[in-house]
């Protein structure tokens, strides 16, 4: 494979991951990490050929980034090489903060009571019916994986089968003192650990400052 042929190739992977020219290995993981969750066989029968293709552009970057690295040392489990420590871009730090107790109360208190529609982002589509919080699993995060501009929410608990709703705080990087929760609604085919990434409109809109926002599930 010519070197041109070799960077259409890899563009086509990062692509098909939903990932720029420039994603580091660990951006590539966390893709594939979610993409895996929405579309493996077990929960979404009818996205088997969107699973295939992911897992071959994932196979394919591994292969071809082989000294590839993150902030955490070798993202492939190989460690960097002092060449590689120097050309490397400056790392974006990232950290995992408890929410306060007060921002729990208040996304557990808008679970609990009458909501507005426009406290409410429904991922299920067009042709969904109402959410309904009595057939409902209720979440709050306990905790936010900040990367640069991106938020990751992390919740101890898995997913509910069926119909789940989350309450989010939308003002971590406007102002930390503020709340502003929202519940997002989603179908889960299972119960279990996995994430779910929010849209990019949806992000732009709600969350001020944020570049992306994920939702990650896991038993404690």
């Amino acid at each position: 494979m010519t070197p041109i042929e070799r960077t259409r190739a890899k563009s086509v992977a990062l692509q098909t991951l939903g990932l720029g020219l420039y994603a580091n290995p660990s951006e590539i993981r966390d893709a594939w990490r979610r993409i895996a969750f929405e579309t493996h066989p077990d929960r979404n029968a009818e996205a088997q050929a969107e699973f295939a293709r992911a897992k071959e552009a994932y196979d394919y970057l591994r292969n071809e980034i082989p000294g590839g690295y993150d902030a955490n040392g070798g993202a492939w489990g190989r460690p960097r090489s002092a060449a590689q420590k120097v050309a490397s871009r400056p790392a974006i730090m990232a950290r995992i903060t408890r929410l306060p107790e007060t921002a729990i109360d208040e996304c557990a208190g808008i679970l609990a009571a009458e909501t507005t529609p426009r406290q409410v982002i429904d991922l299920r589509g067009a042709d969904r019916a109402a959410a309904d919080p009595a057939r409902a699993t209720d979440h709050v995060p306990d905790a936010v994986h900040r990367h640069g501009r991106h938020l990751t929410f992390i919740v101890e608990a898995p997913t509910g089968q069926g119909l789940n709703r989350v309450a989010l705080p939308t003002a971590l990087l406007e102002d930390s003192r503020k709340v502003k929760p929202v519940i997002v609604c989603f179908e889960a085919r299972l119960e279990g650990e996995g994430e779910v990434r929010l849209p990019d409109e949806v992000v732009a809109s709600v969350f001020p400052g944020a570049r992306g926002v994920e939702i990650r599930f896991s038993h404690r």
